[in-house]
């Protein structure tokens, strides 16, 4: 394929994710023998394989791909995360006794359906052992593709890991990623919980692109949303006044008027409070306790 034209490849591509098909597996035996068969796997997903069409899924992949000790199977197994709480490592297609590369796999002890919710598990997973262990930071696409390795050399632990274990993860990186999604805005920083900074940030981007004659109804609008951010946790009402302010300021014939608007619509919002997918979703509900 790379001495293939470059169009090709795309229609190959093309082709190649949108054929593949979802199985209820009874046990870990069949997905083995999919992948030491030369299939490749990715979560559960309606039609075409892509963000916007997962369905469910229930694995969380690791590729290990420097060609040195860190991505021996061996000593991969020496990772006491892995070595207890992994189903199975095997070595991928690119693999050599020179150079070896691997995979590890855990199975969830049931599916997830939220999209959200699953790629916070992967985006937590790949950071961790990307970060210290040599993992690919790039495994955290809710439908990432492993290409499976005709004959390649499987170890199996056959463990399962549970939601509580999988916390161990998922919370140090929730951590960081509220330090890192602390929204800006104007220059000005504003401490924002979770993952609520980009919706809070699309909101505004409503009330500063609002046409003359809808700015006031834009702005009711948005700061009733945002006050259901408030009402949530996500954000303090103080810093959501602040931020509103700016986002409406350039654009205000009087300040004390849009400021009128802007407490009420906290003030009403905040009453019928906004959750983020994760927090709503039963599995990632307990995950995050």
């Amino acid at each position: 394929m790379p001495n293939l034209p470059s169009h090709m490849v795309r229609n190959w591509w093309r082709e190649f994710n949108g054929q593949f098909t979802n199985f209820d597996l009874p046990s870990v035996d069949p997905l083995v023998w999919a992948i030491t068969n030369g299939y490749a796997i990715t979560a559960q997903h309606s039609g075409y394989r892509k963000r916007d069409d997962f369905v469910c899924g229930q694995h969380i992949g690791l590729d290990f791909d420097t060609g040195d000790e860190r991505s021996d199977v061996g000593r991969l197994c020496e990772n006491s995360f892995i070595k207890e709480h992994a189903s199975f490592l095997h070595t991928t297609a690119s693999h050599t006794n020179r150079n070896p590369r691997s995979r590890v796999i855990f199975i969830l002890e049931r599916p997830i359906y939220n999209r959200e919710s699953y790629s916070l598990l992967t985006e937590a997973f790949a950071e961790a052992f990307s970060t210290n262990g040599g993992a690919d930071p790039s495994c955290k696409d809710p439908v990432r593709l492993f290409f499976g390795a005709e004959g390649c050399d499987v170890l199996r632990l056959d463990n399962v890991l549970t939601v509580a274990v999988a916390n161990e993860i998922v919370a140090p990186y929730k951590e960081i990623q509220k330090k890192r999604q602390a929204t800006r805005y104007n220059g000005e920083s504003f401490d924002v919980a979770g993952d609520a900074g980009w919706q809070i940030n699309r909101e505004l981007d409503k009330l500063v692109s609002a046409p003359d004659g809808h700015k006031w109804l834009t702005l009711t609008k948005v700061s009733r949303t945002i006050g259901g951010y408030v009402g949530a946790g996500y954000i303090s009402e103080v810093d959501a006044s602040s931020m509103l302010s700016m986002a409406i300021e350039d654009r205000a014939e009087d300040m004390s008027i849009a400021s009128n608007t802007i407490e009420w619509g906290l003030r009403v919002g905040r009453t019928q409070p906004i959750y983020l997918a994760e927090d709503t979703d039963p599995v990632i509900r307990c995950m995050l306790s």
